[in-house]
């Protein structure tokens, strides 16, 4: 959680200050909103978070005990490796989400078309449909509905 009486130097460089901009747009997120960033670079997107102002942010690893009460509005996985790594993230991290809590993917990399069409058959099986794609110099975002959305728009 990020400690609201604590300032950083002016010096500090903001070297992901875009992508955290990029994030927090297409998630919706308010400042108040529980956030769980989780992936690579992690650490420097939870700064960014913090010098926005977003006061509930955290990092997790796959590795720590998920939340029993579903508490997090908003999850980010950054720059996982790969597929392995993505589904590890979203089967570890996903189910820490709030009943309207949002899913966003942004990759580094440029990956092949097989690639994207796994990862949608991944989200799919995950138990998420993803809403959007967007495309910037650096990142590609997927922006998910909640899980429980997601079961509703299959039901319908």
């Amino acid at each position: 959680m990020c400690v609201r009486n604590m300032t950083s130097p002016a010096t500090v460089s903001d070297e992901n200050g875009e992508l955290v901009d990029q994030l927090v747009a297409l998630s919706g997120a308010r400042k108040a909103d529980r956030i769980t960033v989780t992936g690579r670079a992690t650490l420097d997107v939870l700064l960014g978070l913090c010098r926005r102002g977003f006061l509930h942010a955290m990092c997790r690893t796959p590795k720590e005990p998920h939340v029993a009460d579903r508490s997090t509005e908003s999850l980010w996985i950054v720059d996982a490796r790969n597929a392995a790594e993505l589904r590890t993230l979203i089967a570890a991290c996903g189910r820490d989400l709030s009943s309207n809590g949002t899913l966003v993917i942004s990759v580094a990399h440029r990956y092949s078309m097989d690639w994207w069409a796994h990862l949608g058959d991944l989200l799919v099986i995950c138990g998420f449909i993803p809403l959007q794609e967007t495309h910037s110099t650096d990142h590609d975002f997927i922006l998910c509905a909640p899980k429980q959305r997601a079961r509703q728009a299959i039901a319908a």
